[in-house]
């Protein structure tokens, strides 16, 4: 572990917070949170937005129970620009650079490595910190989505069969 003074002091920012939105501001972007729709919105401090969270129903929890355990599978959905192209996401098979129009399975599978980091044409990246099995889906223009299953799931195989545990 790097000490105090070798570490990064990280970034400086502001909260503030009125009754219809908490916001944090950074030197380079502003982060709002709306408290009435629960939607997250990204804007440079010049004005330009290059991510927001769709207004309508903007990310989804929903319940499940595996192995008695209570879990959630989450699906975030963004609104992105129309002419905006998506790169990344790790190692493909599928001769695909540009992701736009696509849906990609993040997951581990012979010789596919998931990464869940997208990047976009408009300068920004975008990380979906899970280690769960991910869709990201971009098949309707005005749309990505990302859909993990729950965290707690792991998938064994071997010579007896599929077999899923903890």
């Amino acid at each position: 572990m790097l000490s105090a003074k070798e570490s990064c002091p990280g970034a400086k920012f502001q909260l503030t917070q009125g009754a219809d939105a908490a916001v944090l501001t950074t030197e380079s972007l502003k982060l709002e949170l709306s408290l009435k729709r629960g939607n997250i919105t990204i804007t440079t401090l010049a004005g330009q937005q290059p991510l927001r969270e769709r207004n309508a129903i903007p990310r989804t929890y929903e319940r499940d129970v595996i192995n008695r355990e209570k879990t959630y599978y989450v699906e975030d959905r963004f609104a992105p620009d129309a002419t905006e192209a998506f790169y990344g996401l790790g190692q493909h098979q599928n001769g695909i650079v540009n992701y736009r129009g696509a849906t990609v399975e993040l997951g581990r599978n012979n010789t596919d490595v998931a990464i869940p980091l997208v990047i976009s044409s408009k300068s920004y990246g975008l990380m979906w910190n899970t280690a769960s099995l991910t869709y990201v889906d971009n098949r309707f223009p005005l749309e990505l989505n990302f859909r993990s299953l729950p965290a707690a799931l792991w998938i064994i195989t071997s010579s007896m069969g599929l077999h899923w545990t903890r």
